[in-house]
């Protein structure tokens, strides 16, 4: 695949990080972040999702989503929020694995429809409870009857990471849960109210961090 930028380093300057990051997979040709639309594992391994049209999503790459749930380990039977949520691979894979119940929270509205959509088709296939909510993340967390969530991952767009979106997350995760942030490597874990860092792993431009109740 040949570079689709040829534009001088004060232009490349102008772009934001997502843009920086589309041009780095295309010209230097990272094969561990480019977007794959599979389901790993589970019950539905193999099962492809369309991929995403909408400007505003970055579909977590397949290695990404492999850390986060090897990390994870067994999640039969728990509730499982995927925040930031797209075309809903980070719940779908844990709907695959086993988790008790998912619920997807997408703000832009192009993204929400596919979110929308491929959780019609997967809900044909397997009778795991699927909800998704036409929502920004801060605004979902001020919703009256929250259940309380045993996972959440949020991986929000890199160019526009607001983290104090997230201040409302510890009141809905589960006393013994886990919260996981994707978010551009280099970046300092943010402070969560409520919420402690416990580990960080860098995974190429990425990073994952876990939090638990402090």
């Amino acid at each position: 695949m040949e570079c689709a930028f040829f534009g001088t380093f004060s232009q490349l300057a102008t772009l934001s990080f997502l843009q920086k990051f589309q041009i780095i997979e295309v010209c230097v040709g990272i094969k561990d972040i480019l977007i794959d639309m599979r389901i790993i594992s589970g019950s539905l391994k193999g099962v492809s999702i369309p991929e995403s049209k909408a400007e505003a999503t970055h579909p977590m790459s397949e290695k990404l989503r492999g850390a986060i749930f090897n990390a994870l380990g067994d999640i039969e039977g728990l509730r499982f929020l995927d925040g930031c949520a797209g075309t809903g691979m980070v719940g779908f894979e844990a709907i695959s694995r086993g988790a008790g119940s998912v619920d997807a929270v997408e703000k832009d509205d192009r993204a929400f429809a596919e979110l929308s959509r491929n959780g019609k088709l997967i809900s044909k296939r397997i009778a795991t409870p699927f909800r998704p909510f036409h929502y920004g993340i801060r605004q979902y967390f001020k919703k009256n009857n929250l259940p309380v969530y045993d996972v959440m991952v949020f991986d929000p767009p890199y160019d526009i990471v607001q983290t104090d979106h997230f201040d409302g997350a510890q009141k809905h995760l589960a006393k013994d849960g886990i919260m996981i942030f994707s978010l551009p490597s280099g970046i300092e874990p943010p402070r969560l109210p409520g919420l402690e860092p416990i580990k960080v792993k860098a995974h190429g431009v990425a990073q994952l961090i876990y939090y638990r109740h402090g």
